[in-house]
């Protein structure tokens, strides 16, 4: 019965290595089991969100598992600056007809309006 036996050396050698003490980059920390350069899709422009950015708000499209502490810091870690609050909005599926005449849906998505203090901006390109 060595099949059963070569599991359980299989198991003891994958325990996890232990730490050594040096710390990630928050950029490389998972937060869930996600780095934090993966909670910010893209930024988010369009004529609502230019008008927006005149007042310090500014919107970017998340990934969908992400939640408002995530975004914040990564906000600021990846534009330096110190958002106030985020607000999250759910981006619902819709139904699409494309050129080949095939139905499908677009899938669904998350944004999120990032507040910052007043007099500090993010320069997207």
């Amino acid at each position: 019965m060595a099949l059963f036996g070569k599991k359980e050396e299989q198991k003891k050698s994958d325990a996890p290595a232990r730490n050594t003490g040096a710390q990630p980059t928050i950029a490389e920390r998972p937060l869930g089991g996600r780095p934090l350069s993966e909670v910010l899709v893209r930024p988010r422009i369009t004529e609502k969100a230019t008008d927006l950015t005149e007042g310090g708000v500014y919107a970017f499209e998340v990934a969908t598992w992400a939640n408002k502490q995530e975004v914040k810091e990564a906000v600021q870690h990846f534009y330096k600056v110190t958002p106030i609050h985020v607000r999250m909005v759910r981006v619902p599926a819709k139904s699409v007809f494309s050129r080949r005449g095939k139905r499908g849906i677009r899938s669904v998505g998350k944004k999120a309006y990032v507040h910052l203090k007043a007099g500090e901006s993010i320069q997207i390109a």
